[in-house]
């Protein structure tokens, strides 16, 4: 009869250790989310700057040290973070610029290094009445003009219908 009691406090011991790992590995996961949510705004700031850094020609090697590891793999992880569009599905076809949609139905345009003359900035654009154009409403005008002048109206229009 004593083994069999010794055989329920070793199974309470595996119960309680398996209890145990469940409640480890949720805990990492809320840990980990929290790091996520903490540290999102800082993380934009630098998929910003990578996409600068591309938009001005520079490559995955010289953005990885400048981030500050010699790993490929980790600069290529940064240059494909910041080549995704908005639905983190598609690679961005323009890594001069990126339009962010808005509720109202105007959206924001943010220019990486646009044009000739290399230009940074943020706007903020609707669609015009006639719905063939758009107009900075908001913000650094000149975007507008590079945007037209680059030929990207019709991508302008499209990625913001749509």
């Amino acid at each position: 009869m004593k083994a069999n009691k010794n055989d329920d406090v070793l199974n309470q011991i595996r119960v309680a250790r398996a209890y145990e790992k469940v409640a480890l590995a949720n805990a990492r996961k809320r840990a980990q989310q929290m790091v996520i949510d903490e540290t999102a705004e800082a993380h934009e700031a630098v998929i910003e700057a990578v996409r600068q850094a591309l938009a001005s020609g520079q490559t995955a090697r010289q953005i990885g040290f400048a981030y500050g590891s010699s790993d490929p793999t980790t600069a290529r992880k940064l240059v494909n973070e910041a080549m995704l569009s908005d639905d983190g599905d598609t690679l961005n076809p323009h890594p001069e610029w990126k339009l962010y949609k808005n509720d109202d139905g105007s959206f924001n345009i943010k220019a990486y290094s646009l044009g000739e003359s290399g230009l940074s900035g943020y706007g903020v654009f609707t669609i015009d009445d006639d719905g063939e154009n758009f107009s900075c409403v908001e913000g650094d005008m000149w975007i507008q003009v590079q945007l037209y002048k680059l030929g990207y109206k019709d991508t302008v229009l499209e990625e913001a219908r749509g």
